[in-house]
């Protein structure tokens, strides 16, 4: 089976500063019903759990399935400094 993903040089096309707001787009615009993964953290492993939590209302009255996926793409250096466990030892 197959569902529909963001990838994440889409998630990173709205800038650093707007990826809340293409998260809601794609909930309620692209994908408002089934199954959709998307990368939650393009820029900051830590910005996801700031912003998702205002999206929950959308996320949980969405007529389907949200899968988060956590990774990190846009920004090598988006954990220096917070855990260096987390990035590895090469990051």
């Amino acid at each position: 089976m197959s569902i529909p993903a963001t990838e994440h040089s889409v998630m990173c096309a709205y800038g650093e500063d707007s990826e809340q707001e293409l998260f809601r787009h794609l909930l309620t615009d692209v994908y408002p019903k089934g199954f959709v993964s998307v990368v939650s953290d393009g820029w900051d492993f830590w910005r996801g759990r700031e912003y998702l939590p205002a999206l929950k209302s959308v996320i949980l009255e969405r007529e389907g399935r949200l899968v988060i996926r956590l990774t990190l793409a846009c920004q090598k250096t988006s954990l220096q400094g917070r855990s260096q466990a987390l990035a590895g030892p090469n990051a």
